[in-house]
């Protein structure tokens, strides 16, 4: 359904989401025509914003019903996988609860499931880059940052 060009009108395109401040699920269902399949995120922007980042989490395709549909209130999946076993369960992401500050100023998190680090330094207002400056990680260490960790976010009296 459109090889390699995204432009080519056989694409099967999902609903357009404007998930500001939050998390939220982009899905489409859809049949391929041959034996593969490309997967592509389109964004745009429709105001010039100081907050205007993307993330990605997760990019999962499932094997539908027969002719490629999908099983009622599946969200896109199926039951089951082809050989009979059941898929891995979908991982999600929520946006994270800030923590209150320690008593000299200092900010923490404490690392929960679910937790992102882009969304951990959304919710206490910094960047990333200085999440992972404070806790010594590098984008290729951040990715096993174990639950339970405590993240400085934010240096007492800074």
């Amino acid at each position: 359904n459109g090889g390699t060009n995204p432009y080519d009108p056989a694409v099967i395109w999902g609903p357009a989401i404007a998930p500001h401040d939050h998390w939220e699920e982009a899905t489409v269902n859809g049949t391929a025509n041959g034996t593969l399949v490309t997967f592509w995120i389109f964004t745009g922007q429709s105001w010039p914003s100081d907050f205007n980042n993307r993330w990605f989490d997760n990019a999962l395709l499932y094997v539908g019903g027969p002719g490629g549909s999908s099983p009622a209130g599946s969200g896109g999946g199926s039951a089951q996988t082809g050989n009979g076993a059941q898929p891995t369960p979908r991982p999600t992401a929520s946006l994270p609860t800030r923590q209150p500050a320690e008593a000299n100023g200092a900010q923490y998190h404490e690392v929960q499931y679910g937790d992102t680090l882009s969304g951990i330094a959304v919710i206490y207002g910094v960047s990333l880059q200085q999440v992972l400056d404070l806790n010594d990680l590098t984008m290729a260490t951040a990715r096993n940052v174990p639950l339970g960790t405590r993240l400085l976010i934010r240096e007492a009296g800074g």
